[in-house]
Parts: C-alpha cells; structure tokens; sequence
C-alpha cells in the first residue's frame, strides 16, 4: 500500500503539490499554530479540488492547471 502511494504521487505533479502543501500545513498543526479543525476543513475542500484537478489534468494545458493549483496552495 505504502508503494502504491508512493508511486501515485511520485508519477503526478498535482499530487506532489498537494503533498508538499499537506505536510507544511500538517506541521502547524503539530506546532499548535493550527487547529485541527481548521486542518480538516483545509484538507476536505483541497482534496476536492485536488480530484478534480487530475480528472482534468489531461484535457487542459499542464502547465497552467499546476500553476494555478500551486498559486492556490501557496506552494513556491
């Protein structure tokens, strides 16, 4: 299972962003500079968007839907 996901993120741009941004946002958290509610309700609405994005990803211009999703996360 661990390699299955490993590979899901590793062979997808969008799921390596979302999990950059995940992890960041899961630190304060940990931190305590973050509820946990407030994690839960980021991490829904983004997981949403995430699954569209990679239904979508293959009809629309790559480069442009990882950017706007990167824009979106705050990621750099």
């Amino acid at each position: 299972a661990i390699e299955t996901r490993k590979n899901k993120v590793n062979g997808n741009p969008i799921f390596q962003e979302y999990q950059k941004a995940y992890k960041r946002l899961y630190a304060r958290v940990a931190s305590k500079n973050m509820t946990p509610e407030d994690f839960r309700k980021w991490s829904d609405e983004t997981s949403r968007k995430r699954d569209q994005l990679v239904q979508n990803y293959g009809s629309l211009p790559p480069e442009d839907v990882l950017a706007d999703f990167k824009k979106y996360l705050g990621n750099r």
